[in-house]
């Protein structure tokens, strides 16, 4: 199973992708929770932030590390320790979550 952390996030205005960051500490809104097995998307961001996020698509980026042991040749597997052979891989790979927050922009709220 992959190690994963929240790298960045950004938002869509008018002009392009805007980065999303808490106006206070300027930490990326989110961070990946598990949960019996699950993992879950957490926003920690303010609350005024997220009443401006309302109805805008948002983009999560993430970094994460394939964390299976390396396969090691059968030649080389004798000349190791059994603990080198349980280091993790060290593919880094970085996919994206894209989502829609619900409600209304508050540009479009009278």
């Amino acid at each position: 199973m992959p190690m994963c952390a929240v790298s960045a996030a950004q938002y869509l205005t008018t002009n392009g992708w805007a980065e999303l960051r808490n106006p206070i500490d300027t930490d990326v809104p989110f961070r990946l929770f598990r949960d019996e097995g699950r993992i879950y998307l957490q926003w920690l961001g303010e609350p005024e932030l997220r009443q401006r996020m309302q109805g805008r698509l948002v983009l999560v980026h993430l970094m994460c590390r394939d964390m299976t042991p390396r396969l090691l040749l059968e030649e080389s597997r004798a000349a190791l320790h059994h603990d080198d052979m349980q280091m993790p891989n060290q593919n880094i790979f970085t996919p994206c979550i894209a989502f829609r927050v619900v409600g209304t922009p508050i540009k479009y709220v009278t």
